[in-house]
């Protein structure tokens, strides 16, 4: 990637790629200065879309929230149809407290705001159930698309007694797990 980005100084894909191995080696800052030394250049406008959603990512996974608003506020000024983006705009600035939220790249309606964002960020934006609910919906259709998940199990049991399975990316040093630890004790 190095000796593509020397032959093609806007090759944005191998400086993507390179960033990716670069992260993935923990070398997340060496990644960030890759990806910033393409916001300027005049590239396509997928990869205007890659570099700052990315960006965003890492300097958003650092706290560095006022960068992360702002890139991801770029990104979506070049296509405001982007879901994932805009789920993140949207918490980078509750993180923050940069009210008001309605500060939105096109106008938006209540329903398609709960289309956009997170479970965890419509718990704090909405009251209402069945906005809640269309919002938790709405980010497992998008989570799910393109997946093929296989069952569990894969035969049936013939038991009385009901059998109950928790999966969960949090069963650790976690809110989730420490909330549950009693709940999971009183199961008979």
């Amino acid at each position: 990637y190095v000796k593509a980005l020397s032959l093609k100084r806007d090759f944005w894909q191998a400086a993507a790629n390179l960033a990716n191995l670069l992260e993935a080696e923990q070398k997340e800052k060496e990644a960030i200065d890759i990806y910033r030394q393409f916001l300027p250049l005049d590239i396509d406008t997928e990869g205007k879309l890659h570099i700052r959603n990315q960006l965003g990512r890492l300097v958003e996974n650092r706290r560095d929230f006022p960068e992360a608003t702002q890139l991801y506020y770029e990104s979506l000024s070049i296509d405001p149809n982007q879901d994932g983006p805009f789920q993140h705009w949207f918490n980078v600035r509750q993180k923050q407290c940069e009210w008001p939220l309605e500060t939105f790249v096109k106008p938006i309606t209540t329903g398609d705001l709960a289309e956009k964002i997170g479970p965890i960020a419509s718990m704090a934006y909405f009251d209402d159930p069945a906005l809640l609910s269309q919002a938790c919906t709405s980010w497992i259709e998008r989570f799910k698309k393109g997946k093929n998940y296989r069952k569990l199990a894969d035969k049936r049991y013939n038991h009385e007694r009901l059998r109950i399975g928790y999966l969960s990316c949090d069963f650790r040093a976690h809110a989730v797990c420490f909330l549950n630890c009693q709940m999971f004790s009183m199961h008979d």
